[in-house]
């Protein structure tokens, strides 16, 4: 290839900079380089130009990744607390919300014992259930046993998890004591000499106590909703068990 002037060289030098010519006239060029001062220089200052920018551009880029990488963190890390938020807000709703369980659910589960003298215990066994509500009807004076004869209606509630997800059932029982004013305890003179109330009586306002004989039980899961339930007014519901003497 024959010499190349300057001007020529001068329009090459930035592709040649930027190796973007091919090996002959690259190679044309390095000589022309070796002989001249100037176009010498001016290769330089093009260096310079190209790698000042590329620093500072690199600096920028660093922060921008740091920027990006700190709204990923931050993103992930809101994604992860929202996602356990649901979650735990999901649980609590399925083992707090209660679902009043039908007769039928509660029927096989419900255990009434005799002592013979007349004094019941009703159990709930093996009865995975989450709460348990009752509630007594106004008592009905009995002169002849000095006592008041009530009826009890009880209910029980599940909750979603318990309905939905739970296997097998839990043991749990709940025990209802139907004392026989006569036979059980208190007698009605340790009931009227005491201090205390006892669960099977209620105090007068002349401070005596009535002794409370129960004497039906009924199963009504709307006793589970205890506003909206009148023990006095509303359908006993299924009839569980029944005093006979």
């Amino acid at each position: 290839m024959s010499e190349i002037n300057c001007s020529i060289i001068g329009d090459l030098l930035p592709l040649y900079a930027d190796g973007a010519v091919s090996s002959e006239t690259a190679e044309a060029v390095s000589r022309h380089l070796e002989q001249c001062t100037v176009c010498s220089e001016e290769l330089e200052r093009l260096k310079r130009k190209l790698t000042i920018p590329a620093v500072k551009d690199a600096g920028i880029i660093k922060k921008l990744r740091a920027r990006l990488l700190r709204k990923k963190v931050i993103i992930a890390l809101g994604s992860v607390l929202g996602t356990l938020a649901i979650g735990l807000g999901g649980f609590c709703f399925m083992t707090m919300y209660e679902i009043p369980m039908d007769y039928d659910e509660v029927k096989d589960h419900l255990v009434i014992t005799d002592d013979g003298n007349g004094n019941y215990n009703l159990y709930t066994k093996d009865l995975n259930y989450h709460c348990a509500y009752g509630t007594a009807t106004e008592s009905v004076p009995n002169d002849e046993k000095l006592c008041g004869d009530q009826v009890f209606v009880m209910g029980y509630t599940q909750n979603i998890w318990q309905k939905y997800f739970s296997s097998g059932k839990k043991e749990k029982i709940c025990q209802l004591n139907m004392y026989d004013v006569e036979n059980g305890k208190p007698t009605y003179n340790e009931a009227l000499e005491s201090d205390r109330e006892y669960p099977e009586q209620v105090k007068n306002d002349d401070g005596t106590y009535t002794l409370l004989r129960t004497v039906k039980v009924y199963y009504n899961k709307a006793v589970c909703n205890n506003c909206d339930f009148n023990s006095n007014e509303d359908d006993l519901g299924e009839l569980v068990w029944e005093r006979k003497e």
